[in-house]
């Protein structure tokens, strides 16, 4: 889909403008985290191009925040104090905070099915892939292997007796196999879960949670009425069809850029577009 960009700003200045009070609607944008906007392994792990339209964007009196498959500390962990966002979609929509980390909403797996399922996969992930298997919980990546930087190792699920689960994570040696694992996973399991493919990650959340479901709820809190998505990959593919604009990006697999309203070359480009579109307003 390829969406022009006076299509774009007649939409923007329609849900965006003033209402009855006055009061102007700023924009929104939710941004995939890894290989959207933080690219691990890379120097820089954030390009500057990409921040310094964060900013813009910002000043400007929008709003931007992340929709990811990470916990909270998996995010903060890596952030390096680059930039403060108005909001934080987590664990693919299980939770979402906002600017000060204050839980908006949030939705649990029981613990006996996360501790099951668990148990169950353990042996099919793959060691070298530097997710193996977590678990999420509270606001935490926990494991129970302490080779890996940013997750907590525990020795038993009794540890975590009352944390809240939001979700698991498998890494596995392929895409195919990951591809393959995420659907015998909501073939048996689909009445109390949702498994999303995310290259070679398999993500386990609640029933009914995903990053668009997310987004609707957000919007609903905060009274957006307009909100954009940025993402690469199949996990995105809910926060695609859900926003009001979706944007991905060239090196996006096909699937995925064949989802979005519009191709990029980066978020900076994605923001750029919004911000003169806006313009117009």
């Amino acid at each position: 889909m390829n969406m022009n960009y006076d299509l774009l700003r007649d939409q923007i200045i329609r849900k965006t403008g003033t209402d009855t009070e006055g009061k102007i609607f700023p924009l929104a944008l939710a941004s995939d985290f890894d290989k959207t906007f933080y690219f691990r392994g890379e120097d820089p792990a954030y390009k500057p191009q990409d921040l310094a339209a964060v900013e813009k964007f910002r000043k400007r009196g929008n709003l931007f925040g992340l929709c990811t498959g990470r916990s909270l500390k998996g995010v903060t962990l890596v952030l390096q104090d680059q930039i403060r966002f108005d909001f934080m979609i987590l664990v693919s929509g299980a939770l979402i905070v906002d600017g000060n980390y204050k839980t908006i909403y949030k939705q649990c797996l029981p613990g006996e099915l996360a501790e099951h399922l668990y148990i169950k996969y353990e042996s099919r992930g793959d060691k070298e892939s530097g997710t193996y298997v977590v678990i999420q919980a509270n606001d935490t990546v926990y494991s129970f292997y302490d080779d890996y930087p940013l997750q907590t190792r525990i020795h038993s699920f009794d540890e975590l007796k009352d944390a809240d689960f939001y979700g698991l994570s498998f890494g596995l040696a392929t895409p195919e196999k990951a591809s393959d694992l995420t659907a015998e996973i909501n073939a048996l399991y689909g009445d109390a879960v949702n498994a999303y493919t995310n290259v070679c990650n398999v993500d386990i959340v609640p029933k009914g949670c995903s990053k668009g479901h997310a987004l609707q709820i957000l919007k609903e809190k905060l009274g957006l009425p307009w909100m954009a998505g940025i993402g690469d990959s199949y996990n995105d593919i809910p926060m695609l069809r859900a926003a009001d604009h979706s944007f991905t990006f060239t090196y996006s697999p096909e699937t995925i850029r064949m989802e979005a309203d519009m191709v990029v070359e980066n978020l900076a480009q994605a923001v750029d577009i919004l911000l003169t579109c806006q313009e117009g307003n």
